[in-house]
């Protein structure tokens, strides 16, 4: 709800002084405390496969930073180098608060309030495309006192198409970030246990794809498609169940939404696709960029050092970690990602009405983000990560002790 990376503080320290930062150190300090101070409320470990994975993919990323240490300082790159795995050290820190103090028992209410936080951000969103007025941006300009300060909400003229953004930089992270958020409403209908539970999960899942296609940005249509496959992979009877009560939703959002739909489907028609400018830059990064692949192919030119001010906008963030910290830092990147989803297969599995549901729900995220990161380079806008690794959290609370409980078949709605 609130646009943290456009919010700062005039203070100098070792990374960006966003709001999120500073919020977050706050809460590495609380959960400090409370583990010090020990007793039945202190952090409990909880290892898996994932911890693995976040931690390889910092360490490929600090690897190709000090390896090239040298020329980044010469290239007067070295800060912003930091200042980015500052960021990704964040996310790390942001995953292990959560997976070291959510209990199992509370990960189905943090489940209902992401999806009511994705409610208001989604209508805050429409309420955007159809008035132009971001209150998000306005509302923390107004309630922030200095020394804080709120940026402006940015403009996209390069494309032709209104900037609508809601609490973010850029329309693909809200975009997004709403589509992370759709699994976790659909499992809600799935689970429902009365059909006005169903409405009302399904009126928010509505609700939600209504504020992703405001953003007019072909991935609000194409990363909601890939999570509802993997929805649809794991529980393919109960979301046939569904289907004519997804069809019904589908025909709100021109309702909510007038002309966002069409808008967008007219972006995905072969004719078009091809030729779109958006399309066609980024396929035009791919050789501007392979003298840096074949210069340093293994670990990059330095993780977070490409700046796209002075060269140029990647918008995939496969290419821009192949460029930072080479095809090793993709690996690195895909294998946090298969990891989330391989960890999340034995609660899935369980038929565990508690830990299945939201584990199923983040695997689906995960993909997502997998095919996002085709669509922009997600990690440079932080939301979409803290949302992200807060669900890998969730899904590594759900495996720790879980056991499968028979065969696995689909959960009755």
């Amino acid at each position: 709800l609130v646009p943290v990376d456009s919010i700062s503080l005039p203070i100098s320290l070792p990374v960006d002084s966003k709001l999120d930062r500073i919020a977050l150190g706050g809460l590495v300090v609380l959960w400090g405390l409370v583990a010090l101070a020990g007793g039945r409320f202190a952090p409990r470990p909880r290892h898996s496969a994932l911890d693995a994975a976040v931690v390889l993919f910092l360490a490929v990323a600090i690897a190709s930073v000090l390896f090239n240490m040298t020329t980044l300082a010469r290239l007067d790159e070295l800060e912003l180098a930091m200042k980015k795995l500052g960021l990704l050290l964040a996310f790390a820190a942001f995953f292990h608060v959560t997976v070291t103090t959510v209990r199992p028992g509370e990960v189905q209410s943090f489940c209902k309030l992401i999806v009511g936080l994705a409610c208001i951000t989604a209508a805050g969103t429409v309420f955007e495309y159809r008035t132009g007025t971001n209150f998000f941006f306005d509302l923390a300009g107004s309630a922030l006192p200095p020394p804080f300060t709120v940026g402006a909400g940015p403009e996209d003229p390069e494309f032709g198409r209104a900037a609508v953004t809601g609490p973010t930089l850029h329309g693909l992270e809200v975009a997004t970030m709403l589509s992370l958020t759709l699994p976790v409403a659909i499992i809600g209908m799935l689970q429902a246990p009365g059909t006005r539970s169903r409405i009302l999960w399904g009126a928010a899942t509505a609700l939600i794809f209504s504020g992703a296609v405001a953003t007019d940005r072909k991935s609000a249509a194409i990363v909601p498609l890939a999570i509802i496959l993997v929805l649809v992979l794991y529980r393919p009877r109960a979301m046939m169940r569904l289907a004519p009560m997804g069809l019904a939703l589908l025909a709100l959002v021109p309702i909510m939404s007038p002309g966002a739909l069409g808008s967008i489907k007219g972006q995905l028609m072969p004719g078009r696709v091809s030729t779109d400018n958006s399309t066609t830059g980024r396929t035009s990064d791919y050789r501007a960029v392979m003298p840096d692949l074949r210069t340093k192919p293994a670990l990059g030119r330095g993780y977070g050092s490409y700046d796209p001010h002075t060269y140029r906008v990647l918008d995939n963030q496969y290419l821009g970690l192949a460029v930072e910290s080479g095809f090793i830092g993709v690996a690195a990147f895909l294998i946090l990602l298969a990891t989330t989803i391989g960890v999340a297969y034995r609660p899935i599995r369980s038929n565990d009405p508690v830990r299945g549901p939201p584990a199923l729900a983040a695997a689906a995220a995960a993909f997502g983000i997998a095919v996002a990161a085709a669509l922009f380079d997600l990690l440079g806008y932080p939301q979409v990560p803290y949302l992200f690794f807060f669900l890998a959290g969730l899904t590594v609370v759900c495996a720790h002790g879980s056991k499968r409980r028979g065969p696995a078949r689909p959960a009755a709605p």
